[in-house]
């Protein structure tokens, strides 16, 4: 198993965002309005961060990522595929067995699914092409859509 990926950051990760994610539900703060546009906008405007946050800590290599973040990141080296491939496939496989177990699937997840890989490779190729160090120089994982 290759522990590369795994460090200060996972430990960082895995206690903060089930914090931070309890504390603003417990604010009471709703993002959903009654207008279909303002909720298309903040779901666009959120998966866009989302996907952005992803690639940021990918690159920050601190070995951050949450599971399904390593795991895309291995694939993609094994078999030679871009991240955004990988993920696409990872979020649909993730979304089956959440259906399959009594999960709700709406249009949002369905959405994700297909938007949060090329949006990371996307965000990812942004820090390769403006900064000195990133992911794919150190680990060789494609992130272009060929």
């Amino acid at each position: 198993m290759d522990r590369t990926r795994i460090g200060i950051g996972t430990i960082i990760n895995g206690l903060m965002v089930g914090t931070f994610a309890d504390l603003f539900f417990q604010t009471g703060i709703s993002v959903t309005s009654e207008s279909i546009l303002l909720n298309m906008c903040n779901f666009i405007i959120g998966t866009a961060i989302m996907s952005s946050g992803i690639a940021i800590y990918i690159c920050a290599d601190l070995g951050g990522e949450a599971g399904i973040d390593s795991i895309m990141i291995l694939l993609s080296k094994k078999f030679d595929k871009p991240v955004n491939h990988i993920r696409i496939v990872l979020d649909i496989l993730i979304g089956m067995i959440a259906w399959l177990i009594g999960g709700k699937i709406f249009v949002g997840t369905v959405l994700a699914m297909f938007l949060n890989g090329p949006i990371i490779g996307m965000a990812i190729r942004y820090f390769n092409n403006n900064l000195k160090w990133t992911i794919e120089q150190k680990y060789s994982v494609q992130v272009n859509e060929d």
